[in-house]
C-alpha cells in the first residue's frame, strides 16, 4: 500500500514554485517575489508536518495519525511481529549531524555571498530572488531536524504488519518501555 497524497501535495507545491520562479525571473514584481518566498517556505513546512505523527495503541489496533492527511489503523490481526532493533542513526548521530551543520553553514554563507554580490552588481531591484536560496537552507535545516528526531534513543521498535513495515523512534527510555509494553500486550492478545 503506497500513500500518494503527501507526495502529490509536495510535487504540486514544487511545480508551482518552479513556474512562479520562472515568471519572477522574466517579470519581477512584488507579488511574484512574495509568491516565490511564500512557496519556498511552504514546502519545508509540509516536510516538517510530514514528520510528526501521533500513535495510539489500544487492545484492538494501532492507530497512526499524520498531521497532514493520513489516519491509518492496523488491527491486531494484521500485526505479525514487534521487535526491538538497534538505531544506527543514534550510533552515528554526532558525525552525521556535524557534517550536516557544516553543510548548512557553508551553503548559507555561499548564498549570502551570492546575494550580496548580486545586489552590488545589479542593484536591489534587479537582484536575484532570495526565496530559492532560502529554500535550500530550509530543506537542509529540515534534514537536520529529522536526523535529530530519529537519533534520540539507541533502540527502535519495528512493527511488521501484513502489508507494511513501521519503525518507531522513541524519544527516551520511558517512551520506549511504554510503547514496547503496549505493543507486546496487543500482539499477545
Amino acid at each position: 500500500m503506497v500513500e500518494l497524497r503527501t507526495p502529490a501535495v509536495i510535487l504540486g507545491l514544487f511545480s508551482l514554485l518552479m513556474i512562479l520562479s520562472l515568471i519572477d525571473h522574466l517579470c519581477k514584481t512584488t507579488w511574484t517575489y512574495f509568491g516565490v518566498a511564500l512557496l519556498a517556505t511552504a514546502i519545508p513546512v509540509v516536510f516538517f508536518l510530514m514528520g510528526s505523527y501521533r500513535i495510539s495503541v489500544n487492545h484492538e489496533n494501532i492507530r497512526i495519525q499524520d498531521s497532514l492527511f493520513i489516519d491509518e489503523e492496523f488491527p491486531k490481526d494484521n500485526i505479525t511481529k514487534v521487535t526491538a532493533a538497534s538505531n544506527s542513526m543514534y550510533k552515528y548521530r554526532v558525525p552525521y549531524n556535524g557534517m550536516l551543520c557544516l553543510l548548512i553553514l557553508t551553503v548559507a554563507l555561499m548564498q549570502i555571498h551570492g546575494g550580496y554580490r548580486a545586489v552590488n552588481t545589479y542593484g536591489l531591484q534587479n537582484a536575484t530572488n532570495i526565496g530559492l536560496p532560502s529554500f535550500t537552507i530550509l530543506i537542509l535545516i529540515f534534514l537536520l531536524y529529522r536526523a535529530y528526531q530519529t537519533s534520540r534513543y539507541h533502540t527502535t521498535i519495528k512493527i511488521d504488519t501484513t502489508d507494511r513495515k513501521i519503525t518507531l523512534y522513541p524519544k527516551n527510555e520511558e517512551e520506549y518501555r511504554l510503547l514496547k509494553e503496549r505493543l507486546d500486550i496487543l500482539v499477545l492478545r
